[in-house]
């Protein structure tokens, strides 16, 4: 069996183990890349010490995410549950992969 990663940015999501992460869903990639602002100058020199996103609804449930200095750690927080979940997102590739107006996702491929 082989795994495969393509460049880009791979959002992981924690999962219920400790320990265990799941590759983000279509809707949490995106919201989380809206929310991380990547691209910008979020602050000028000091980074916010913690910021709260808008509340963003999906499949009936509300979310936000929390997001510490300005660029991580990162929380998927989920309003309706009291859920909190850490979200990592290394890069992997070559940083000129990164194209901060059109993020490429990594995409996983598992050959048996």
């Amino acid at each position: 069996m082989s795994i495969t990663f393509s460049d880009g940015m791979f959002i992981l999501v924690e999962a219920d183990e400790r320990g265990q992460w799941w590759p983000a869903l279509s809707w949490q990639s995106n919201q989380f890349i809206k929310a991380m602002e990547f691209g910008t100058m979020k602050s000028m020199c000091i980074p916010n010490p913690l910021t709260k996103t808008k509340t963003f609804t999906q499949d009936g449930m509300k979310f936000h995410f929390l997001i510490e200095n300005d660029w991580g750690p990162c929380t998927l927080v989920n309003e309706t549950t009291n859920k909190k979940r850490a979200i990592i997102y290394p890069e992997i590739g070559k940083s000129e992969c990164l194209n901060y107006d059109n993020i490429k996702q990594s995409k996983i491929t598992i050959k048996s």
